[in-house]
């Protein structure tokens, strides 16, 4: 029983590290992110309302969200480029 438990933390422990030195959490937590403001902008400009209530409504929609995908395609180029860089320690 003793060994069961030690060797069960031990798993939860390598498994945090690689979590943690890959960032899944942070990856995950902007793609949550840009996936609600997403949101907000559909709804925004199905009910046509705030900077979606002119006519020329869905244009301002088509470079909203290229924006946002725009920007989240750049911090995830970045984040693959910082993991690329080689660190202090590996030279």
């Amino acid at each position: 029983m003793q060994l069961s438990v030690t060797f069960m933390s031990l798993i939860v422990a390598i498994l945090t590290g690689v979590l943690n030195f890959k960032k899944y959490g942070d990856l995950w937590l902007s793609y949550r992110m840009t996936e609600e403001l997403l949101k907000h902008e559909k709804f925004t400009y199905l009910t046509r309302s705030g900077k979606y209530a002119s006519n020329d409504a869905f244009d301002k929609f088509v470079q909203s969200t290229e924006s946002l995908i725009s920007h989240e395609h750049n911090k995830f180029h970045s984040l693959i480029q910082d993991s690329k860089r080689p660190t202090a320690e590996s030279e």
